[in-house]
């Protein structure tokens, strides 16, 4: 798993620092999505607090790569646990097509800015792995635990929190416990959904920390599009 997770980050690590910042805040979104939409979310909003013209392009790049994080869950339970795909596609595909649409109009509104690569670091470094791999030990135990002591809300209490950082860790994680049975496939599915709402409110709530007003307003347009089709489904 630490090892799947590591190529991947490379693979958005290396594109990005040979062609992204030529291809423009778009391209810095897909690619920041890639690497870390969290990472690529505390740079940008930084960088909009020091230029508050820059508000809208980074509200683009973060919600942009926010959108594409969920093309990352897919392949990652497509890897691990292809059948729960099936239970996930629906609300995946509208979330992507909902986020998208906000992004491409505020696109069109913005001044389109040359906007800096976000600051990421080294995602093969033995310590990032390290972390990783005890990120997803953790979590996975604390989803059997929950799982065996708590029942559903346990394992939902737990996608929620984990979710809040990182949602690899609980995508794999509950993505493997379906293919062994120990989750329901629903149980997995909705897990991974309440995570990745939980990691929207957090990169939210980040922005509305370091960035500007203007960031805020814009993100949280696209994150409520973004979110709505998995609340229908959770709700």
């Amino acid at each position: 798993m630490v090892v799947m997770i590591s190529a991947i980050n490379l693979l958005g690590y290396v594109t990005l620092k040979i062609t992204g910042q030529r291809r423009g805040a778009p391209m810095l979104g897909i690619l920041g999505g890639l690497v870390s939409s969290t990472a690529t979310t505390l740079s940008f909003s930084r960088h909009a607090r020091d230029n508050a013209d820059f508000s809208l392009t980074g509200a683009v790049i973060v919600s942009l790569a926010s959108t594409v994080v969920l093309v990352r869950i897919s392949i990652l339970i497509g890897v691990v646990h292809s059948g729960l795909l099936i239970h996930l596609a629906l609300p995946l595909s509208g979330m992507f097509l909902c986020g998208l649409l906000p992004v491409f109009f505020a696109w069109k509104q913005s001044a389109r800015q040359q906007a800096p690569s976000p600051e990421t670091r080294n995602p093969v470094e033995l310590k990032q792995a390290l972390i990783f791999g005890l990120i997803y030990a953790l979590v996975l135990l604390a989803v059997s635990a929950g799982k065996d002591f708590f029942g559903d809300k346990g394992v939902y209490l737990v996608s929620l929190i984990s979710g809040l950082t990182d949602v690899d860790a609980i995508t794999l994680s509950t993505s493997r416990l379906a293919g062994t049975g120990m989750l329901a496939p629903s149980q997995a599915a909705a897990s991974i959904l309440i995570a990745y709402v939980s990691n929207l409110a957090f990169k939210l709530a980040m922005i509305g920390v370091i960035g500007t007003r203007q960031m805020f307003n814009w993100t949280l347009l696209c994150f409520v599009c973004l979110a709505l089709p998995a609340l229908l489904v959770l709700v």
